[in-house]
């Protein structure tokens, strides 16, 4: 998934796995809700974000992604709740 232009999607109780890059991507202004969502098994980092994304992430399920890094910078504190 894809989030990006200031976009600020709900985005509830998903299975996203097996994908080649990551399960979620969110930047360019983007925010949103992520919640009760099972991330694992992606070929990169389950969710990445950059270029002043700002999503809140809720009680997901996130493992076994192959390729994993966690930069978080002052402009990208993301709420992990």
């Amino acid at each position: 998934m894809e989030c990006i232009d200031e976009a600020s999607p709900v985005v509830r109780g998903n299975k996203m796995h097996h994908h080649k890059l990551g399960a979620l991507w969110v930047y360019k202004g983007a925010r949103g809700v992520y919640e009760d969502n099972d991330m694992h098994q992606n070929g990169k980092a389950a969710v990445r974000v950059w270029d002043h994304g700002d999503p809140t992430l809720q009680a997901n399920r996130i493992w076994g992604g192959r390729s994993v890094r966690h930069p978080v910078s002052s402009s990208n504190d993301i709420p992990l709740i």
